[in-house]
């Protein structure tokens, strides 16, 4: 099946990217253990693939350009294997914060367009288009000033739990940009790697207050125990992702899928700007033709709303629709 022009150009993009910013890329700890997955751009998922060395990984992606590339949480000692044979051998610790979990904001803005005939709607999209019948439903999560310092917020707190109250020092802990809508945490400490399911469920019972009984925890729990101490806030996080010791996460410096920003490093979340600093596609002009998308900020500059336009971005803004499927290219 031949590549439509919106996958061509997006393709075009990662191809460049990859080539120019694979500097940018973070292989994981003990690469040879990890399991490697990659989504293409028709959408197919290759998994249970292994590299020795970061030579070999950067080869791969850039001879391949992948829409999406993962690597395990896991240590394995077969990374190939079917996964009961693969040899578990730990995991690292990892959360996910997105907006749509910490900020009501995130919330009010999902909207979805109709890919055919431009009809918009709030909330989340209908199985089919009321005005023309179409299925082609692009349903998007649309991020804005609040909903990006709710997450922030969010993130920071996760970060001050895991330093005040679990001991982990700041050097064992990486925020990252997810690249689109919220932040990842990694703690990379060789003394929990070995923790189970049960073990990591309870880590996030505690960050999420789940079962939290305040009368009976504050009759019977000393003040200066870690569990439920009254003074800890919940904090917002996929528990999925956590308890998961087999899942493979997105790959830090490589694009995101949905976006075509980068995951990369937020040193102080608090005070980063991932919207400018993890945006990596250069400027080139780029005409596009957008189905619908409200007011945006790329790289320090604002653009839009747009409605059924002929418009001249940036490519790292013309991606940004792009891979959210609300532009097509123009010739």
């Amino acid at each position: 099946m031949s590549e439509t022009p919106r996958l061509q150009l997006l393709k075009s993009a990662y191809r460049w990217y990859y080539f120019n910013r694979s500097s940018v890329i973070e292989e994981p700890f003990e690469i040879s253990k990890r399991e490697f997955g990659f989504k293409d751009f028709s959408g197919s998922m290759i998994r249970h693939m292994q590299f020795r060395n970061r030579g070999e990984l950067l080869a791969y992606i850039i001879r391949n350009v992948p829409r999406s590339i993962y690597s395990s949480v896991a240590y394995y000692k077969d990374p190939t294997a079917p996964m009961d044979i693969k040899g578990w051998e730990g995991s690292d610790l990892v959360f996910d914060l997105d907006m749509k979990d910490v900020s009501e904001a995130a919330r009010e803005n999902t909207f979805w367009v109709c890919g055919i005939c431009g009809e918009i709607g709030a909330g989340k999209g209908p199985p089919a288009c009321p005005k023309c019948g179409s299925q082609s439903i692009i349903e998007t999560e649309w991020v804005c000033d609040k909903c990006m310092a709710d997450v922030k917020a969010a993130t920071a707190l996760l970060v001050s739990v895991l330093t005040e109250r679990f001991g982990f020092s700041n050097r064992d802990i990486t925020v990252y940009f997810s690249g689109d809508h919220g932040f990842h945490v990694h703690v990379n400490s060789r003394e929990i790697i070995t923790l189970s399911q049960r073990e990591r469920a309870e880590i996030i019972d505690y960050l999420t207050l789940n079962g939290y009984d305040s009368k009976r925890f504050e009759a019977n729990t000393p003040n200066t125990s870690l569990l439920y101490d009254r003074a800890v806030e919940r904090v917002a996080i996929d528990p999925n992702v956590t308890m998961d010791i087999k899942r493979v996460f997105r790959l830090p410096g490589s694009l995101h899928d949905e976006s075509g920003i980068t995951k990369c490093r937020c040193d102080d979340v608090q005070e980063c700007d991932p919207l400018t600093s993890c945006v990596m596609l250069p400027d080139e002009p780029t005409k596009v033709r957008v189905i619908y998308a409200p007011r945006f900020y790329i790289k320090g500059t604002w653009y839009g709303p747009f409605k059924q336009e002929d418009v001249t971005l940036p490519l790292s803004a013309a991606v940004y629709l792009l891979a959210k499927g609300l532009a097509d290219p123009l010739k």
